[in-house]
């Protein structure tokens, strides 16, 4: 080939455009990751010294070559088509991408990945977090991007007629860099490269590529997840000791009929940010470490997922939430299992939830609306003008403020005897750690552990508003304290690349404590019995004498606490889980790394990895986590109202002829209520039923269930859809108890069949109403202000406001008339009637009251067959144009 061929053909490679376009992303990757190299010396505690990181840095630079060559070819390949203008483009976003890599690195602790996609569902929360970041070197960051563009512009050359040919030195370039692929192939062999000398774009297809997708194993829900909680090596013996002094304790509290329960949610805030030296540290949260001079305090409790919405949704429902499955897809369906606030509101609790933060994140205050709370208010349902003024961060805002109004709430006239749950959650100690301007600070330092530590003092002081208001009204011998953190916060402390709370399973992010705090306990205790946040609702119920609810958590003060295992997970996406049985921590293997195995005992700093030494340790504690994950998200979903389990989905021919979702389950009572749950396999003695779901539409439809018994009976059921009617709920006909054996249950909707499913009859599993048990009419009744069709809890009503009334019955094969009497605070009363159609299980109703109309509390009493079943209060304030 002639010389002049050659020089044609290597043209595109060899364009000036193409050369300092690789030259300045590789430039560019070795600044940001010397930064980030300085940066983790100055807060972490990184393996190695300075010289260390800065020799792996230099001879583990491979994937920063590949890159830069990459943009190199893609600029290259530009320039042939004459996109001159693309390949500064080209160039220009990769740059920002290191950048941008750069900066939540400081943030994150670690390059960006898949584990953290569920922040890209609400990105405007994260505002506060990246701006807090921004420091001289971004903005110098980005001018030498900049300048580096403008040499990059300035060289580059056409490639048309070959112009593009510089000479050898593209050659002696190539050269080295194959030299050093080559070095750095050898030294990968004996130098452990830190990991932050992966470029982005590399590390996130590392991560990519490795990251595993959970793996589903047979097992049987009823019987493994009973199993999989129980110690798996070795059972340690309970402390006969602890257990007398907390029974005696928690005997101490539960002489107090129905106490007022006090529950505050810290953020971000787990047992190794508050304890120092294993005590409340009172230099920092001062009223936290006065209540538990008169408290006991679980210091070995464990966040499910180190993340604040699941948190929630577990403290609140037992233990039960979605682990595979997003928690904002899941929120839309009506929650039908135990719920602390409903509980407590059931046995005439006044109930308040005030948070500081914006609950809009991860739909949490959907679920909240649900919970049973006469009040509900977050920072996102401030006025806009409100916001601003008590705005702390983009995740929400002042917590002070929210003690105050939660105080307000206090104040508000009840009857002298009846007891109050009020739950509070701060916002301040979440990053970026900000507190209000004029608030004084503890530490005078400006690095993100200092930070932290001033936001968790101002949080304290917040609840010290709560604790002087309780103690001013005289309540405070009648009230206890539940206070817990949702998560840990890590700062690179302890382990590496553990920054935040979203970046692993260690025990500064995933361990948090649970403190109850009463006048009645005598002292201060501690307990080591390892929980998690489902037994905050068990120990809440029996300090308010409540019969033990059944749910997975259990109540960490009785004496029939069991030493169980405690599960918890990175995120529904990662794939990344690990659990706590005894002395044993397991954390499953993250994107390109091995699975750990720490024994907590002897090593609490979680430093010596014995997961190759306890190879079959290891094994067995991933296959158990594998049967929590897919059980537990499978039992949640069983409580969802609507929701299409695997066994029922329906096909794109069923939603087209307008069947949503179709699920066969059992009646489950529930104290005064019952509710509907999603099963697979029944006993003959249950109440079963299958719940449909269906799109709205104008006309009325015939609906026919076919219930075909083990013996090839068929029994069939037709009801009629009236217009906009969405749900119905069928029950089956006849008498228990049923055959046992396989039923299969078929739809049809106007002659063409929309759905099929099967449910198993069997005696092995336990009937879930005890025999002779009387069905209650009302099954739930809900009151408040109409917001996007759903009653939203409010301390009060608007005048001229629509008010909406949600009530959910037990089925009936009749038509009912109910009448709601609308009692006016004077005492005068007005009635509506209303007819709830024969297998119709929701009525909900919206009622506009004029905006004269009387203020004060009003009521509403339900009447069915001329018998009160129901009565529920409400207030009307003042119109909307005085709030």
């Amino acid at each position: 080939m002639s010389n002049d061929k050659v020089k044609a053909s290597m043209a595109p490679f060899l364009a000036w455009g193409a050369y300092r376009a690789a030259l300045l992303h590789l430039f560019l990757s070795l600044g940001l990751q010397a930064q980030n190299l300085w940066w983790t010396q100055n807060v972490a505690a990184a393996p190695g010294t300075m010289s260390q990181q800065a020799g792996g840095l230099l001879l583990f630079q491979w994937s920063s070559v590949l890159v830069a060559l990459l943009v190199a070819a893609m600029v290259a390949a530009l320039l042939r088509l004459g996109a001159a203008r693309s390949s500064l483009a080209v160039s220009a976003a990769a740059g920002l991408l290191l950048i941008a890599d750069a900066w939540a690195f400081r943030v994150l602790g670690d390059h960006l990945s898949v584990a953290f996609l569920p922040f890209a569902e609400t990105p405007a929360f994260l505002t506060s977090s990246l701006l807090a970041e921004i420091d001289f070197l971004i903005p110098l960051d980005l001018l030498l991007l900049a300048l580096g563009i403008a040499w990059q512009a300035r060289g580059r050359t056409s490639l048309s007629g070959g112009g593009g040919y510089v000479g050898k030195r593209p050659l002696v370039l190539a050269g080295a860099v194959v030299a050093y692929l080559a070095l750095d192939a050898v030294a990968f062999r004996f130098v452990a490269p830190p990991e932050l000398s992966w470029h982005p774009i590399a590390s996130l297809m590392r991560n990519l590529m490795t990251t595993r997708t959970p793996q589903p194993v047979a097992y049987d829900a009823a019987y493994d997840l009973e199993t999989a909680v129980r110690p798996v090596f070795e059972q340690q013996p309970i402390d006969a000791a602890e257990s007398a002094r907390l029974a005696s304790a928690a005997a101490s509290v539960e002489r107090t009929l129905r106490p007022n329960i006090v529950l505050v949610v810290f953020e971000s805030t787990g047992a190794r940010q508050l304890l120092h030296d294993g005590e409340v540290d009172p230099a920092v949260t001062p009223n936290l470490a006065r209540l538990a001079r008169h408290g006991v305090l679980f210091d070995q409790v464990y966040a499910n997922i180190p993340g604040t919405a699941h948190a929630n949704l577990a403290m609140s429902t037992g233990g039960r939430y979605p682990t595979a499955q997003s928690i904002t897809d899941l929120m839309r369906y009506p929650y039908t299992g135990d719920i602390l606030a409903r509980r407590l509101k059931q046995k005439g609790y006044r109930t308040g939830l005030f948070a500081s933060s914006d609950l809009g994140y991860l739909e949490t205050r959907r679920f909240f609306a649900q919970a049973g709370y006469d009040v509900l208010s977050d920072f996102g349902q401030l006025s806009p003008d409100r916001q601003n003024e008590l705005r702390l961060n983009s995740w929400g805002g002042r917590d002070d403020a929210t003690a105050e109004s939660a105080a307000a709430w206090l104040d508000q006239a009840g009857s002298a005897d009846q007891p109050f749950f009020l739950h509070f959650m701060t916002n301040a100690p979440h990053h970026p750690f900000q507190i209000p301007p004029g608030f004084p600070k503890l530490l005078a330092g400006d690095d993100m552990h200092s930070r932290y530590l001033n936001a968790l003092h101002y949080a304290d002081a917040a609840l010290g508003t709560l604790v002087r208001k309780i103690e001013a009204s005289g309540k405070a011998d009648r009230t206890v304290f539940v206070i817990t953190g949702d998560h840990g916060e890590a700062f690179n402390r302890v382990a590496w690349r553990n920054q935040g709370h979203r970046q692993g399973l260690y025990e500064e992010g995933i361990r948090t404590f649970l403190l109850v705090s009463s006048p009645a306990i005598p002292g201060a205790l501690r307990s080591r019995r390892i929980g998690n946040h489902g037994d905050l609702l068990p120990t809440v119920a029996a300090l308010t004498g409540d019969q033990p609810p059944m749910v997975p958590g259990q109540n960490l003060l009785g004496d029939r606490f069991q030493q169980r295992t405690a599960f918890f997970q990175f995120g529904h996406a990662s794939g990344s889980w690990g659990l706590r049985d005894g002395r044993w921590k397991y954390i499953s293997p993250r994107a390109g790394a091995s699975p750990e195995l720490y024994d907590l005992d002897a090593d609490p700093d979680e430093r010596v990895n014995l997961a190759d030494k306890e190879k079959e340790r290891a094994r067995r504690y991933d296959q158990l986590c594998s049967i929590w994950y897919f059980g537990r998200n499978a039992e949640f979903r069983e409580f969802l109202s609507g929701y299409p389990i695997a066994a029922t989905a329906v096909g794109p021919r069923e939603a087209r002829l307008g069947l949503e979702a179709l699920t066969a389950g059992v009646l489950v009572p529930d104290g005064s209520r019952s509710f509907f749950a999603a099963a697979r396999t029944a006993n003959p003695a249950d109440r079963i039923a299958l719940e449909t779901s269906w799109r709205p539409a104008q006309v009325e439809r015939r609906i026919v269930y076919h219930w075909q018994s083990p013996a090839g009976k068929q029994i069939d059921s037709t009801q009629v859809l009236r217009p906009q009617v969405t749900q119905q709920r069928v029950f089956l006909p006849g008498e228990a108890p049923w055959p046992a054996g396989s039923w299969q249950l078929t739809v049809d909707v106007d002659g063409q069949r929309v759905g099929a499913t099967q449910l198993e009859v069997t005696p092995d599993v336990r009937a879930r109403a005890p025999a002779g048990y009387r069905w209650p009419e009302l099954v739930s009744l809900h009151i408040g202000r109409d917001s996007a069709g759903h009653a939203m809890p409010v301390r009060e009503i608007p005048a001229g406001e629509p008010v909406r009334f949600e009530s959910e019955w037990n089925m009936s094969d009749q038509d009912r008339v109910l009448s709601y009497v609308l009692v006016a605070p004077s005492g005068g009363s007005t009635t509506e009637t209303f007819t709830l159609a024969a297998h119709q299980f929701w009525h909900n109703v919206t009622l506009t009251p004029p905006r004269d109309v009387e203020l004060g509390e009003w009521s509403l009493v339900v009447v069915y067959r001329d018998r009160e079943i129901a009565r529920r209060k409400f207030r009307i304030g003042a119109p909307s144009s005085s709030l």
